[in-house]
């Protein structure tokens, strides 16, 4: 993590932006989120490919603060990636805008947090190549992760430099409290 990241977690003001897939994006996920940020008072803003309110899977609604294609890195210390239906249903791990938003995060020292089939964003981005990945069950998330040369971990996450990944999104309301302190988050 670069020395400007560490000072902003020092000072309390780290912030993040959560993307969402348009429709079908895990309710489950971003209540998580929405929880441990809020306890935590981590800033953050919801972005998407979309203006209008995002519907979750089963029926969340998250309107986002701004679209996706008006999203640079500088204001943001991390980037989130939210599991769902929505990230294969809209192809985001093919979108070679948002692989570029991605890449660019990772190249300015900003943490990337993927979770579940959203790791195959992160992987498509190619910034995964020689890190640990905790990866779901997903055959097709495990092909994705060996193609772009990530290292397969059977662990619930993985931190690995600026790389956040949680392979089982039923898995993050117990790794998150682990992952905001290696973050340096308290």
């Amino acid at each position: 993590m670069s020395h400007y990241l560490h000072e902003r977690i020092k000072c309390g003001k780290m912030r993040f932006l959560v993307l969402i897939p348009p429709s079908d994006f895990s309710d489950e996920s971003m209540e998580l989120v929405d929880l441990f940020f809020n306890k935590w008072g981590i800033e953050y803003e919801i972005a998407s490919y979309t203006r209008n309110a995002c519907i979750g899977s089963h029926g969340g609604i998250k309107k986002p603060t701004l679209h996706a294609n008006s999203v640079t890195v500088f204001g943001y210390d991390a980037f989130m990636l939210i599991d769902g239906i929505g990230v294969e249903k809209y192809k985001l791990y093919e979108y070679r805008p948002l692989l570029d938003m991605v890449y660019s995060f990772h190249s300015h020292k900003k943490v990337v947090w993927a979770i579940g089939n959203a790791i195959k964003i992160a992987a498509r981005a190619n910034i995964i190549k020689d890190k640990k990945v905790s990866v779901p069950q997903s055959a097709d998330v495990r092909g994705v992760v060996n193609l772009f040369r990530g290292i397969l971990s059977t662990e619930p996450s993985e931190v690995q430099g600026n790389i956040c990944t949680v392979g089982n999104p039923s898995n993050l309301e117990l790794v998150m409290p682990g992952i905001l302190a290696k973050l340096g988050i308290k």
